[in-house]
């Protein structure tokens, strides 16, 4: 985890330096010249300093350690940082959008500089250099903070290459207003990026879904496990880097003794947390696995399940004999976004199988999954 933060620092430290002289230059020169293409690049390059400086504090904050008050971490830090940086980013798109407009109904002519275009060019290619950079650093310590970095800086080159299309070109299209013209297609892209990078940032802050590969591994690691039969009820809470939280119910046979149980419980725990880094809490499901009844009216139910939707999925069977019928009770769980709400999928359930099951009532909690 140190080897993650000191990296993270790193890339927000060369970002900054970077993007502080080529911001400095540019605008300079553009403001010299009295284009606002290349004064907008700048700009743009000023503001990726800014957000280098944010991410910086945000990777330097992530890492402090849980206290009283936040006994989860300090981990979403890192995504804070991304959405202070995001507005930074659409407030500098709008204002150049708006100057930009300006230009466009101004009579000016922007001349050739050779200077400027030697400095658009070695910024290209310095860009491109940074966004390897951290494009190869965000895959090694897994960061969509330094991955966004990464993708601005490819994506500025885009913009550099308008400022210079736009100064080498000025003078032979005037009066056509080509510098306001491009200096407004420079504002929408950056407006564009400042969007993406906003919504990668918000996406982890509201609870965004595990990615699948964590959650076959977790599943796969606890069914690995002696007298394990089944998971369901998979939840995991990501509180930034370093700090994954989840809960699973496991399914495991009702003979077993209590006490065998919650050790093959505990070892689960204490592995899966060594091993995948995840804090994790399991639930003791138990099962029926002698009772051939029993296991004969479950296989029923599956059987009759997808009749009413192939997407349902079924857990947690288990059957109380009353006087005059037998209670199946068994949650169901539904994708997000089902087409039938919870009620109807009840209903139309409990009709189905009490219509095919003699003497049985269904109890049935319809779920969505998590995972």
């Amino acid at each position: 985890m140190d080897e993650r933060l000191k990296q993270g620092e790193r890339c927000g430290t060369v970002a900054v330096g970077v993007n502080f002289v080529l911001g400095v230059t540019k605008a300079a020169l553009g403001i010299a010249l009295g284009s606002v293409t290349v004064t907008a690049d700048g700009f743009n390059n000023a503001a990726d300093a800014a957000g280098g400086i944010i991410t910086t504090i945000g990777f330097r904050s992530s890492g402090k350690a849980p206290d009283a008050e936040h006994p989860y971490g300090h981990g979403r830090y890192e995504h804070i940082a991304g959405l202070v940086v995001a507005f930074l980013v659409l407030l500098l798109g709008f204002e150049l959008c708006q100057q930009s407009f300006l230009k466009t109904r101004a009579d000016e002519l922007v001349p050739f500089d050779r200077m400027t275009a030697i400095v658009l060019a070695l910024s290209i290619a310095v860009k491109i250099a940074l966004g390897l950079y951290c494009r190869n650093a965000a895959k090694k310590i897994d960061s969509k903070t330094i991955a966004a970095i990464a993708t601005d800086s490819f994506s500025d080159c885009a913009a550099t290459a308008v400022a210079l299309v736009s100064l080498v070109f000025g003078e032979r299209v005037y009066p056509l207003p080509l510098d306001g013209l491009l200096g407004m297609a420079v504002s929408v892209f950056i407006i564009y990026n400042g969007i993406k990078i906003l919504k990668d940032a918000v996406s982890p802050l509201l609870g965004e879904k595990p990615a699948p590969e964590l959650v076959e591994a977790l599943k796969n690691k606890i069914l690995s496990y002696e007298y394990v039969q089944g998971v369901h009820d998979m939840m995991i809470h990501d509180y930034g880097p370093g700090a994954l939280f989840a809960s699973v119910h496991v399914e495991m046979p009702e003979e077993l003794p209590v006490c065998d149980g919650h050790e093959v419980v505990d070892r689960i725990e204490l592995d899966v947390g060594e091993e995948l880094g995840i804090k994790l809490t399991l639930h003791y499901d138990p099962l029926c696995t002698c009772d051939g009844a029993v296991k004969e009216l479950q296989h029923r139910v599956e059987q009759l399940l997808p009749m009413v939707h192939p997407a349902l999925m079924m857990h947690d069977f288990r059957v109380v004999l009353g006087q005059h019928h037998r209670n199946l009770i068994f949650d169901i769980v539904v994708p997000h976004g089902f087409a039938l709400d919870k009620d109807t999928v009840r209903r139309q359930a409990c009709a189905l199988i009490e219509d095919a099951v003699a003497e049985s009532k269904c109890v049935i909690k319809v779920e969505e999954s998590y995972v």
